[in-house]
Order: structure tokens, then C-alpha cells, then sequence
């Protein structure tokens, strides 16, 4: 909201203004602007299902039944922090400039200092580093009540894919990952599906443990008692498993699955973690 403020007073116009004039215009940008300051002809409306529990979350269910519209929040003024509306036509437009700089609303110069991501791995608003195949990636995510927004280039594929929802239970990144493996030939996974199921204390014991994966990391399994179990890898996350049967559980944070392999002493002793399309193996240790 500062740097929208000197804006305004450096340029003496509105920042709705600037930007539509000096990037939005120029980059062919037509259908996005500034909330409270241009007029979108139809704004889609965003919602929330915030009451939908892992039960009936996972088996499926009529998005009718649970859909609430999320009010709509005073953004401007000052303005600076969000605000701006766009379609995925337009922010594909932008990407592409910054795949194809035409010195006009960016420069090549520009360009480079962005995406040389310093120490931090961060360019003017774009994460540079790798997706989970290795493959050099910027990407940037939004947020607020009611849309979500994940915006990626793979720059030495010229590869560039907008996901947008107006729905805060959506899995953009889920979509984003199928995608960019549709337009590589590849295959994908259809989100996880299926029913949750409570776990013993003994079908909790069987899977706790520690396991290491061939990185050299090792997850700790262990009990909980809101969600079933817990996984935890120093440093990198803690995350809750949803469990569908005794030897495989939904993984959240990953939007995929964990399963276990169960040894001949009723113990797991493997644990298979399949989230982006792609297998990550753990052994039991100790």
C-alpha cells in the first residue's frame, strides 16, 4: 500500500490508472483492471465450503449443497495490496512477455534481474527454483476469500499454464501439475478419491515408525487423534494423513496418497508417497 501510494504521487495519477496505462494497456491486457477503480463488466463471485469435513470431502459431493458466497471485501482504497482482477487469457498475456520481453512494458535487462532470484529464490513477486521433476520453474500463487490463483512458466520449455478458481476448496496446483504433464505427453493422477475410515490403536501402531527415503530424509508416523496420524519431516513439514483403509491415507499438503506396505510381523515396512505424479519410497529404519 507504501509503494502504491509513492506511485500515485510520483506518476500524479490514481494507481488504478498507472497500471492500466503503463502495463495493463500496453500488454494487451483488456479484460483486467483495478477493483474500485475500473468497472469489470462481470466479476465472478467467490465461495466457501468451510463446513466440509474429510468424510464427505474425499467420497465426492454436490458443490450446490455446501457453496457459500464469500462477501465481498473493501479493498480500496488505499490501493496497492491486491485488488486487481484479471482473467487466465490475460495473465497468460503477461507471462508471456515475461518469456518474450518486448522492451516496452518489460525489457530483457528487467527480465533477467527477476529471475535471477538472488539468495532468497524470489523475483519482484515470482518464485524461482524447481518443480518436483527438476525442471526450472516461476511460479506465483494469490490468495483471498473466495479465489485462489497459481500462475507458472517453465522457461526452457516455453511452457506457461493459469489456473484460476473462485472456489477456496479447489486444488489449482493439483490442475496445474496435470496439465503440464498433459502438454509434455505424460501421464497423470485424478484426485484422490475414497472413504475415510477410523484406525485402530493397533492399525496406528502397525504404521508409526520412522522411514527414510532414498534423499537421505526420514518421516516419523505417528498417532493423532483428530486426524489418525501424523507425518513429520524436520524442516521441510508437518502434516495430518486422512486414512481411506488400514494401509493407505490421504496426504494433504502433497494432494495425494501414503501407502504402506505391511512386513510379515503386521508392521509397515515401506511407506510409498505418490503426490505430483510421482512415487517417493521410504524404508522403516530402527
Amino acid at each position: 500500500m507504501l509503494l502504491g501510494t509513492i506511485v500515485e504521487r510520483a506518476a500524479g495519477k490514481a494507481f488504478g490508472a498507472f497500471l492500466r496505462e503503463t502495463i495493463f494497456a500496453p500488454a494487451g491486457m483488456h479484460a483486467t483492471g483495478t477493483v474500485g477503480f475500473d468497472a469489470p463488466a462481470a466479476l465472478a463471485a467467490g465461495y466457501n465450503a468451510a463446513e466440509i469435513s474429510w468424510p464427505r470431502f474425499l467420497p465426492g459431493f454436490r458443490l450446490a449443497d455446501f457453496a457459500e458466497r464469500v462477501p465481498v471485501l473493501p479493498l480500496t482504497p488505499p490501493e496497492g495490496d491486491a485488488g486487481v482482477y484479471s482473467t487466465a487469457t490475460d495473465l497468460a498475456r503477461w507471462n508471456d512477455l515475461m518469456l518474450h520481453p518486448d522492451g516496452n512494458v518489460v525489457t530483457g535487462a528487467l527480465v533477467r534481474e527477476i529471475f535471477d532470484g538472488g539468495a532468497f529464490g524470489y523475483g519482484a513477486g515470482w518464485m524461482i527454483g524447481n518443480d518436483d521433476e527438476g525442471r526450472r520453474r516461476y511460479r506465483h500463487t494469490g490468495e483471498m476469500p473466495g479465489y485462489l490463483t497459481v500462475s507458472s512458466i517453465w522457461p526452457d520449455e516455453r511452457l506457461t499454464i493459469v489456473v484460476l478458481t473462485n472456489w477456496m476448496r479447489s486444488r489449482p496446483m493439483l490442475v496445474t501439475n496435470a496439465l503440464a504433464r498433459i502438454a509434455r505427453g505424460g501421464t497423470w493422477d485424478d484426485p484422490v478419491s475414497g472413504d475415510v475410515v477410523t484406525l485402530t490403536v493397533a492399525e496406528k501402531a502397525a504404521l508409526s515408525g520412522h522411514y527414510r527415503f532414498s534423499n537421505g530424509r526420514v518421516m516419523t508416523i505417528s498417532p493423532d487423534e483428530r486426524l489418525g496420524l501424523m507425518a513429520v519431516i524436520p524442516e521441510q513439514f508437518t502434516a495430518g494423513l486422512i486414512p481411506m483403509s488400514a494401509t493407505q491415507c490421504y496426504f494433504p499438503l502433497g494432494d495425494g496418497t501414503m501407502t504402506f506396505r505391511l512386513g510379515r510381523d503386521g508392521r509397515a515396512d515401506q511407506v510409498l508417497a505418490r503426490y505430483s505424479s510421482l512415487d517417493h519410497v521410504a524404508e522403516r529404519i530402527g
